[in-house]
Formats: structure tokens, C-alpha cells, sequence
């Protein structure tokens, strides 16, 4: 199939090229507006566990800031519980797109966050690939036809293929420039609220070298937590009273 004929066969498919070219800005003005209110939310969030905040909110606030922002149907002193269990700080680092792209597991009683850690740059380039791979195969298409000149069906079936995928992968690839555009806004916000590196491996042999207090050996054993403060990215040993029998 030459060039002219591809062209004089498939020349209704330019308006279809123009319609999906128009829907990444209409997507990622919806979703935009949509993740922009997770974003909020999880920000609220946020302003509670500045400085133990969440610990002298009253009920209401805290039932508004957690219900909207992961979810769930637990009272006041639920959410003060798993939030004495959980790092809330580690917690806020995996949802801080709150019911957008990370979320969190079942588990809502120990608020345990799920997923891995994206950055906004892994979002803008997931958003330039998506749009590569939506729009260059119709520059690619008229050469590759005419230097293969495959069959009338198998030419239609490629195309029909191309119309069906572009507006699906230029959506994603809105979706993805709108998580991008919000992470980064969250990071220059909140440069603070940034993933916990793990203390396994080196970083713990290191940490334990470096004369972490380790509990007492004489006397009642007390649980410890690593709970990290917003002007600490290591964060401080915090004792937990023990679980009521």
C-alpha cells in the first residue's frame, strides 16, 4: 500500500488524530480537580500531625481529617489508637495522594500504608512515555505500511488498533502529568514529609553502632517505636504503653 493510497483510504482518520489530541487537556483538567481534593485532605491530615497536633484535636477534627483522607468508619479514639501504633509521619509519606494513585491496605486500625514510594519525576516521565506512545505511531504508520505493504484487512485492523488505544494511553498520560503536577506542588509545600529510609541492612548496623539507646536489660521491658517529628527526618525512640489485656 502506497503512501497516496493509505492517505486517500484513511483520511477520516485525521479528525479522530485531532479529537484525541484535544482529550489529554480535558482529562487532566478533570483529574486535576479530582486529586487536587485527596491532596487537601491529605494535607489537613498533615497539619494535624505537625508537632503531636492530632493528639489535642478534638474529635470532630480528627474524624474529618482521617475519614476523608483514607476512609473508613472508626470514632475519635480509634483514630488516636492507630495513630499511637503507626509512624503517622511514614503513614502521610505513602498517602499523601490520599485516594488517588497509592492508598492504603485494609488494615485501617494501624493505618498501614501500602505501595511504593513515587516521586514526581517518576510521574512525569510515566506521562512523556504515555503521550509518545499514544500520538508517534501515526507519524511511524504511513512509512511502515509502505515499506511492509501489508493487506488491506491487516492495514484496517492496525489502524482500528491505533484509534482505539491513543485516546486510552493519551488519558493515562494526562492522569499522569496531573499526579505529577500535584506531588510536586505536595513536595514544595511540605519539603519535609519525605519516605523514612529503612532501618534494616547497613542503616540499622550503622545506627547501632552509632550507640542507639537500646531498652534496659534489668527491670519491665517497654515497647519502642521509631516515630519521626516533622524537624527530625531520623526521628526519637518513643515508649508505648502496653496493650490492655
Amino acid at each position: 500500500m502506497s503512501l497516496a493510497e493509505f492517505a486517500g483510504r484513511y483520511s477520516h482518520i485525521a479528525g479522530v488524530i485531532a479529537a484525541a489530541g484535544a482529550l489529554p487537556m480535558f482529562f487532566l483538567k478533570w483529574r486535576t480537580g479530582f486529586l487536587g481534593l485527596s491532596v487537601k485532605r491529605t494535607q489537613r491530615l498533615y497539619a494535624l500531625s505537625v508537632d503531636g497536633a492530632w493528639r489535642h484535636a478534638d474529635a470532630a477534627a480528627l474524624q474529618i481529617a482521617v475519614g476523608n483522607a483514607i476512609g473508613g468508619n472508626l470514632d475519635a479514639d480509634e483514630i488516636r489508637v492507630a495513630l499511637e501504633r503507626s509512624n503517622a509521619a511514614r503513614v502521610l509519606a505513602y498517602c499523601k495522594m490520599a485516594k488517588g494513585m497509592i492508598g492504603l491496605s485494609d488494615d485501617k486500625a494501624r493505618f498501614v500504608p501500602k505501595g511504593i514510594w513515587r516521586s514526581a519525576r517518576c510521574y512525569r516521565k510515566g506521562a512523556i512515555a504515555l503521550y509518545v506512545a499514544a500520538f508517534v505511531p501515526w507519524l511511524l504508520a504511513p512509512a511502515a505500511f509502505h515499506l511492509f505493504a501489508p493487506s488491506k484487512q491487516s492495514a484496517g485492523g492496525i489502524a482500528l488498533a491505533m484509534v482505539l488505544s491513543t485516546p486510552i494511553l493519551a488519558w493515562l498520560s494526562a492522569c499522569a502529568e496531573a499526579a505529577y503536577r500535584l506531588t510536586s506542588d505536595f513536595d514544595r509545600r511540605y519539603p519535609r514529609l519525605q519516605p523514612l529510609p529503612a532501618t534494616k541492612g547497613r542503616t540499622g548496623a550503622r545506627r547501632k553502632r552509632a550507640g542507639a539507646p537500646q531498652p534496659s536489660a534489668c527491670g519491665p521491658r517497654r515497647n519502642l517505636r521509631v516515630e519521626a517529628q516533622a524537624s527530625s527526618p531520623i526521628g526519637q525512640l518513643t515508649p508505648v504503653p502496653p496493650r490492655p489485656q
